[in-house]
């Protein structure tokens, strides 16, 4: 989260600087005027946000090839997540392949109950998509009739902060007028990746009737209402680019279901803890160890689970399936025992995935969950 902010600031310093340069006096407003008080904004917890004073302007929008990421959703996010919770979520391996495996295709939107709006997910098994974007962080927004997510890619470690003394420099060429070398360091700390805009996906769902619509959990469902925004700016709903984003939601979704059962007595499918180490809090940064909540599942995968998980990820649930030599069924979430027949009973628990050798099976027998007319 701070390199996301020290990104978004270094974009706005330069974006500062060319537009002084150039005399674009109209586009010396938002952010590119008013960046630097966007931190103290953040650290305040006081001031409120006006979100004039912080939009990245649209006229010189494309001169960075900004997405949703960097245009309007930093400030936003930022803002609500820092009221609401600072809560990092840093999910084990174990706990991320079990989330991916597991089917919302039954869950309804108003049986989702985040413990707060705004939250980040922390991926230990970085999520690709079909152009080679790796994202290993998730920025969450859930409100009461759309959910917001951006990821962010494992190309952040790429960020190279600006040193303090190339900032004065930058800031005393433009005092002096000395335009030709100011424009000769420019072009150099864009050589050498100091104004790097890294790439971002950010997907919006919105429901119109969330008492009854339930999640979408496959390409195909003509009930599918997305809005997404990729690295170059434009608006899709390709089936190869939404494969990217189901693995995401069931994340999202599944995680949210399991922190709201690791609050009821016997439990112990997860275990939740706080970072417990000595740390060191930095006051100017918005976030430390200290917001970092722990989450694992405490049931170890077995080695033929992690290998199908592979093999789904790397060529993707179609093709992935037709490469097994066993049958495979998603988990999923069903309602508690004594609740199956009231269809407002929210679904609560849940059904771990299944693996049957069909070698194994006795002879005319079907996997399990097969249906068979008769």
């Amino acid at each position: 989260m701070e390199t996301i902010l020290q990104t978004w600031e270094q974009i706005n310093f330069m974006a500062s600087i060319e537009t002084r340069l150039s005399n674009q006096t109209s586009n010396n407003i938002g952010s590119v005027k008013n960046w630097r008080g966007f931190r103290k904004l953040l650290l305040s917890h006081e001031e409120k946000l006006d979100p004039e004073k912080f939009f990245f302007p649209s006229t010189i929008f494309h001169n960075y090839f900004l997405t949703m990421l960097w245009y309007d959703m930093v400030p936003n996010m930022f803002y609500g997540w820092s009221r609401t919770s600072r809560r990092l979520y840093s999910i084990s391996e174990e706990m991320q392949m079990r989330l991916e495996m597991t089917s919302i295709g039954n869950i309804r939107w108003e049986d989702i109950t985040p413990p707060v709006p705004f939250f980040t997910i922390q991926l230990p098994i970085p999520i690709p998509d079909r152009k080679g974007f790796t994202a290993d962080t998730l920025l969450v927004n859930f409100k009461r009739d759309s959910l917001y997510i951006i990821a962010v890619g494992m190309t952040m470690n790429e960020f190279k902060p600006l040193p303090k003394d190339l900032r004065a420099k930058l800031g005393r060429l433009l005092s002096n007028g000395k335009y030709n070398k100011l424009l000769d360091l420019l072009k150099k700390l864009r050589e050498n990746q100091y104004c790097f805009v890294p790439g971002g996906n950010s997907l919006q769902i919105i429901t119109k009737d969330w008492s009854k619509k339930v999640m979408i959990d496959n390409i195909d469902d003509p009930n599918a209402e997305f809005e997404t925004m990729n690295d170059d700016g434009v608006r899709t709903t390709i089936p190869e680019d939404m494969e990217f984003w189901f693995p995401v939601l069931r994340i999202v979704v599944g995680l949210i279901l399991h922190i709201n059962l690791a609050q009821r007595p016997g439990e112990k499918k997860i275990s939740i803890s706080k970072i417990n180490r000595d740390w060191t809090i930095d006051p100017t940064a918005v976030t430390n160890e200290a917001d970092v909540v722990s989450i694992q599942y405490t049931q170890p995968l077995t080695e033929e689970e992690r290998r199908i998980h592979g093999i789904i990820r790397k060529k993707g649930p179609r093709e992935g399936l037709k490469e097994l030599r066993s049958h495979y069924r998603d988990g999923h979430w069903r309602r508690p025992p004594g609740k199956g027949d009231d269809p407002d009973y929210p679904q609560t628990v849940e059904v771990s995935w299944t693996v049957v050798n069909k070698k194994r099976l006795p002879k005319e027998g079907l996997p399990s969950g097969v249906q068979k007319q008769v």
